[in-house]
């Protein structure tokens, strides 16, 4: 997080286009919560979620083939699955950052009257 008063709502996300892509997130479903989501042919999908209470959180996709995977680290070393899902989409795809300044206010229930915000301290890909 970015301040006390605005919470690290954010993650990665494969990109083909606004009807074919895989986030991972922190903060959307709540502060510790972790949510592997997406879409897929225009349609909605959540694959995984999970609990992670920590400060800094590592996240990481790992796309083989037309399968994508997804998980989280409180420290980088030890690393827990969210979920995986088939991703059948081929052609280039985009790979990156997001972040939200939007906060969903059936689950922060009026709190952090200024939005969001989330700090990335690095950012790694590796291809074969």
């Amino acid at each position: 997080a970015v301040s006390e008063d605005k919470p690290a709502i954010g993650g990665i996300l494969i990109w083909k286009d606004s009807a074919n892509y895989v986030q991972l997130c922190r903060g959307v479903m709540g502060s510790n919560e972790i949510t592997f989501r997406g879409c897929l042919a225009k349609n909605d999908l959540i694959v995984g979620r999970g609990h992670l209470s920590s400060e800094r959180i590592y996240l990481r996709l790992e796309r083989l083939g037309s399968q994508v995977k997804a998980l989280c680290s409180p420290d980088g070393k030890k690393w827990f699955t969210v979920g995986q899902v088939e991703f059948p989409v081929s052609g280039p795809l985009e790979v990156g950052l997001f972040a939200s300044g939007w906060i969903d206010r059936t689950i922060y229930h009026g709190a952090f009257p200024g939005g969001a915000a989330m700090r990335f301290e690095s950012f790694q890909m590796w291809q074969d």
